[in-house]
């Protein structure tokens, strides 16, 4: 352990000299090699030495062998390079090094208050609402049964910490999950808690239920028609019922503890509900300038019950958005596991083999199209934050209309900007609005 180098932290803290990043920045934020040589020949080792917590002294001097557990850029504190130190120290057995970065979190010259704000954002990551029904358990998480012993869930858990850790080529969305798993059984207290369903105090009052209606803010919210998640809604109510059985009580369909029991296909389609609401209130937000029609059909068949496909309910497109920026049509997609881009579409280890939601929403946005006489300039698929680890990505283009994958909170900024090169202004806008509201359907 390097006492100077801590005490060098915790100089850096009390005077402000830190950078509130997110969890995953620290691999873009740390210096480069190129940086770090520039630096270390105007400053000298000495000082070089002050931004490592770890020093081993059977290394030569004056060698970058000889330090490690870096915690800043050379220039200010970076929180979750600290909490990154955290973790590393502990998956390897350096004991010190881990005690010495958690009471860097909490050791300042300023107020607790002032050290929560500069440091603990990235630390209590474990206090989100979870993002999904489909949320995987912290057991599942670390890969053992919940009846594992304590030793077999600390085996578990250093073993995932290798396995994930974006130093050793893992995903940094998966390292996160991994600590935030421990985090919530990692003791023997905090486990008792979990088992007994107890979950964090912001997660406390969360329930998937329908949430009532209500107004953010003075700003007009945009024009919004049909009922976004009620499809979904409705057939996870169904299909619970006829889980539980027929005849039997349920008091709550949202239960925690009940909803942890069910089959995964029930909680998809309460995700993909809840992933439709949160997309409307997102898009709620773009301002009196857009229209947006959810839930609409796309068969032709207003009547009839929507087909089953693979992506769940075929015939229809969640979000129809008209701006500006032009005529949008999205799908809100929850799979409650990361997917990536494969060759324009979307894959991931929680897809169907036959699932294609970029050909699929490309094709319902045609039928649409043709029976309103409109053109949809681009195609986008929302998914949860953290759901692709880019924001925004660009799929190419599906039948002549680029296609997005997009991040919930990027959404609402990238419909008000759009994409260069596409919009609808004038009285095209008008007469789109029109057509589209004359042809609209709504499950």
């Amino acid at each position: 352990m390097n006492k100077d180098a801590l005490q060098h932290a915790r100089d850096l803290i009390a005077k402000g000299r830190t950078v509130k990043d997110e969890r995953d920045d620290w691999s873009e934020h740390s210096p480069s090699t190129d940086d770090e040589n520039a630096w270390l020949e105007k400053h000298g080792w000495d000082e070089f030495a002050l931004w490592h917590l770890g020093i081993d002294r059977s290394e030569p001097e004056e060698t970058k062998k000889r330090y490690s557990f870096p915690y800043g850029d050379y220039s200010r504190l970076h929180r979750c390079a600290v909490i990154s130190l955290e973790s590393r120290a502990g998956q390897y057995g350096h004991d010190d090094i881990e005690d010495a970065t958690k009471k860097l979190l909490r050791s300042s010259t300023r107020s607790p208050a002032a050290v929560l704000d500069a440091l603990s954002p990235c630390s209590r990551q474990n206090d989100r609402v979870p993002d999904s029904p489909l949320a995987a358990s912290p057991y599942e998480v670390l890969g053992v049964a919940a009846t594992a012993t304590d030793d077999e869930l600390r085996r578990a858990y250093r073993r995932r910490l290798r396995q994930t850790h974006p130093d050793t080529g893992g995903a940094a969305l998966e390292f996160d999950r991994v600590q935030r798993a421990w985090e919530l059984i990692g003791t023997a207290d905090a486990r008792a808690a979990y088992d007994r369903g107890a979950r964090p105090a912001s997660t406390e009052d969360r329930t998937w239920a329908p949430a009532a209606p209500r107004r953010e803010g003075t700003r007009p919210a945009a024009r919004s028609h049909g009922h976004p998640g009620g499809w979904y809604r409705e057939q996870f109510l169904v299909l619970l019922h006829e889980w539980v059985g027929r005849g039997v009580e349920v008091p709550d369909p949202y239960d925690p503890r009940l909803l942890a029991r069910a089959p995964r296909e029930l909680r998809h389609l309460l995700a993909q509900a809840v992933a439709e609401e949160d997309t409307a209130r997102a898009l709620a937000t773009l301002g009196i300038g857009f229209t947006v029609w959810h839930d609409v059909r796309t068969d032709g068949d207003a009547a009839g019950a929507l087909r089953a496909s693979p992506q769940g309910a075929g015939g229809k497109i969640d979000h129809v958005v008209l701006g500006p920026t032009g005529l949008w049509a999205m799908l809100s997609e929850d799979w409650g596991e990361p997917v990536s881009v494969r060759r324009g579409e979307l894959v991931g280890p929680a897809l169907a083999r036959d699932e294609r939601p970029v050909h699929e929403l490309a094709q319902r946005a045609r039928h649409f199209a043709r029976a309103a006489r409109v053109r949809f300039t681009s195609l986008v698929i929302v998914v949860p934050d953290g759901g692709t680890g880019e924001g925004v990505t660009s799929l190419g283009s599906v039948k002549g209309m680029p296609a997005l994958v997009v991040e919930r909170p990027r959404l609402a900024d990238l419909v008000r900007r759009g994409i260069p090169g596409v919009g609808i202004g004038g009285t095209d806008l008008f007469e789109v609005r029109t057509r589209v509201q004359a042809a609209a359907r709504f499950v």
